[in-house]
């Protein structure tokens, strides 16, 4: 017997009749239809017998069928034992279709739950979205278990866990217990200052994707002034030293301000020292209210165009697949607003996605996810939002680079049509250095 199944870093969803595959590590990810979906349906976590796999496949496509199984244990999806021999076709180029993005328009699917487990936390940085006099709300497990639920019903692939600081709630490990249960690819976003032994277990035992950690300077001095606690760089430093010693996965997040301008590439250099990607954004939204008052610490444009002439040396390729892809028509969409994640907060507030929380669309104390995420009028509002609605947009060549947000439209105007002039100058920006215009 031949027993083939999935490996420990691939995730599986069927929607409709299409069937998803992901690669948490490599990002990887295909999509099928057809007899290969019903074939690779039947993958799983416990291994099935080979000729169990093939049953139900047409008789003329076995040797594809073989082929495919092939490709993807290459590729580090599936164990397929005796997988020798070189792959006479590209079976995954001939079978695979597009992710069906009309689909989960029609159907309300879900792929990403964001759910923010508690707003404690042990930093006070200046430029976080939660007023530091709210940061007093802990979810229970109840109500994190509840909802990881039902977001895999709903067909959610990814769970990204959040704060606050994640390493102060009290039943973190049941929680992620919880979403591996459910067979979610874990995400976790912490600044890693309170890790200790218990910690370093739950991720080892749980196999996750990333440990998103924010990283601010290798300069003290700087670091500690942006989380306001004295001591925090080398708390977060020796952390992520221990994490690359465990062979975890840890990725640094680097948001650019004016405090650390002058520093940030440091912390490329010493990521890159680890095997480490770092990310750099010099975007800031305002804190829950609306409260622009935040955007003191934001780059002026100027520098801002410094950040992104980092940045293109290492994202050339999606700008340039951006501008393959050509201006989005009137029609089309801005963005996926609404369409495959949703976003829960510590008192079970559900938003359309991370840094929306001034746009409320219900709460799982009262109401279920499918229930908002299917019914929510707001919400069908946002997913009904597209080019053709921005006047100003309609004939501005910098579409390509926009990354319309408008949630950020939203938190800086009250209004999700009313752009951000500093956005719509950064779109110029970006569009021109990157060889668009």
């Amino acid at each position: 017997m031949v027993a083939v199944g999935l490996a420990r870093d691939a995730f599986t969803r069927r929607y409709g009749g299409y069937f998803y595959i992901t690669h948490q590590k490599s990002g990887l990810n295909h999509t099928f239809k057809g007899w290969a979906a019903e074939m690779l349906s039947k993958l799983g976590r416990v291994r099935i017998d080979q000729d169990l796999l093939f049953r139900d496949v047409p008789i003329g496509d076995l040797a594809t069928a073989v082929e495919l199984l092939k490709a993807l244990h290459r590729e580090g999806f599936v164990h397929l034992p005796q997988a020798g021999g070189d792959v006479l076709e590209d079976p995954i180029r001939k079978l695979e279709v597009p992710f069906p993005i009309d689909y989960f328009r029609e159907n309300y699917c879900l792929t990403t739950l964001e759910i923010e487990i508690l707003t404690r936390c042990n930093e006070r940085c200046i430029h976080c979205y939660i007023p530091h006099n709210q940061k007093t709300v802990v979810m229970g497990f109840e109500l994190a278990e509840r909802t990881i639920e039902q977001a895999r019903a709903l067909g959610a692939v990814e769970i990204m866990i959040s704060g606050g600081e994640v390493l102060m709630h009290p039943e973190l490990r049941r929680i992620i217990a919880s979403a591996r249960k459910y067979d979610l690819s874990m995400t976790l976003f912490t600044n890693l200052t309170m890790i200790g032994k218990e910690h370093v277990d739950i991720f080892m035992e749980n196999n996750l994707r990333e440990i998103r950690v924010s990283l601010y300077s290798m300069d003290e001095a700087v670091h500690d002034l942006v989380t306001q606690v004295p001591g925090s760089q080398q708390l977060t430093r020796r952390a992520i030293e221990l994490l690359v010693k465990k062979g975890l996965p840890a990725f640094i997040v680097c948001p650019v301000l004016k405090e650390n301008f002058g520093s940030y590439q440091e912390v490329t250099h010493w990521g890159a020292s680890l095997g480490i990607q770092v990310s750099h954004d010099p975007d800031i939204f305002p804190r829950l209210g609306m409260d622009t008052t935040v955007f003191e610490h934001r780059l002026d444009l100027a520098c801002a165009q410094e950040v992104f002439r980092q940045t293109l040396k290492t994202e050339a390729g999606e700008m340039m697949d951006a501008l393959d892809a050509g201006a989005p028509s009137a029609k089309e969409p801005v963005c996926g607003i609404g369409c495959g994640s949703l976003s829960v907060t510590a008192d079970g507030t559900v938003f359309p996605c991370s840094f929306g929380e001034n746009l409320v669309l219900g709460n799982l104390n009262t109401q279920s996810l499918g229930d908002i995420y299917r019914h929510s009028s707001s919400l069908k509002m946002l997913r009904s939002l597209a080019w053709g609605d921005f006047e100003t947009c309609r004939q501005c060549p910098a579409r390509l680079a926009c990354g319309m947000c408008v949630v950020r439209n939203y938190a800086e105007n009250g209004d999700v049509k009313k752009l951000s002039p500093y956005h719509c100058e950064y779109s110029k920006i970006k569009y021109n250095m990157s060889g668009m215009g």
